[in-house]
């Protein structure tokens, strides 16, 4: 696979871009869509897409330039803003775009769960696409197996170069011709973010109260990512990293933890939801 799209001149465009471009554009149209649906203004769905993109993208970014200092920009700072050769974390563009989120509905003064329902609806779609980009791009690689769908990745890539300098795994004929043969696990994940989506978009209409799209995506992306994590390859890997631990933890890592506070969140509003409320003496 070729991680660049297309070459215009000296600055090729790579496949991750477009994914992540076509990720935005798609959420925006079932915003809009879905917001129509509900009664609401038609710019919803632009709204909502330039905040979540404009914070999901610096928090992204952010998450990612932290985690990989050590062994990504150390050395080089200004690589930071090659945004275009790939670099989020999901987790960090969620916190990102949910503080957006937050600020939007609450200035325009909108129910917050109903206006984060919206929200959530599409976003599985779109990080399905992202996660097909990771995939083209060669980042968010999956652990070294020989499995019926396991694929390999071309010279130069960035899993062939950490197989062949961190991990030494390399057979003499792999070495010049491939990676080592991976878990493809951004499609897993992408797989499994497409589920998710029907299963939001046929619910979103259906829902008895405002806040369980929220609640059941927490829960839901939670158990997804802690389990996808077992598939990485990747540098973030703590499996990779024997003795090293996050909160006492071993082999956890804070993706993995995230997802534990996540999932966690999830309950407690889907319980919150659904606890009878006493009714109001001020309103009988």
């Amino acid at each position: 696979m070729d991680r660049i799209f297309i070459e215009i001149g000296p600055k090729p465009i790579y496949w991750y871009g477009v994914m992540m471009a076509s990720a935005f554009l798609s959420c925006m149209y079932i915003w809009s869509w879905l917001a129509v649906k509900e009664g609401r203004p038609k710019d919803t769905g632009s709204t909502i897409a330039f905040w979540v993109m404009l914070a999901g993208i610096i928090g992204a970014r952010v998450g990612f330039i932290i985690s990989s200092w050590e062994d990504v920009y150390a050395n080089a700072p200004m690589d930071v803003f090659k945004i275009w050769e790939g670099g989020l974390i999901f987790y960090g563009g969620l916190i990102g775009a949910s503080l957006a989120i937050t600020a939007v509905a609450l200035r325009g003064k909108e129910k917050l769960l109903s206006y984060f329902d919206l929200a959530i609806a599409a976003v599985p779609f779109g990080h399905a696409l992202g996660r097909i980009g990771c995939y083209l791009n060669g980042c968010c690689f999956g652990s070294p197996w020989n499995g019926f769908c396991a694929v390999s990745y071309p010279v130069e890539s960035y899993p062939y170069e950490y197989h062949r300098d961190h991990l030494h795994i390399l057979t003499p004929s792999q070495l010049g011709s491939g990676s080592a043969f991976v878990h493809p696990v951004q499609l897993y994940e992408a797989a499994l973010n497409l589920v998710l989506f029907a299963f939001f978009w046929h619910l979103f209409p259906r829902r008895k109260k405002d806040g369980t799209i929220l609640a059941l995506y927490l829960m839901a992306y939670g158990v997804i990512r802690f389990s996808m994590e077992y598939f990485r390859g990747d540098p973030r890997n703590p499996a990779l990293a024997p003795g090293k631990t996050f909160m006492g933890l071993e082999h956890l890592d804070v993706a993995q933890m995230i997802s534990l506070i996540l999932f966690s969140a999830g309950m407690a509003i889907w319980f919150f939801l659904r606890t009878p409320r006493e009714p109001n003496p001020s309103n009988t």
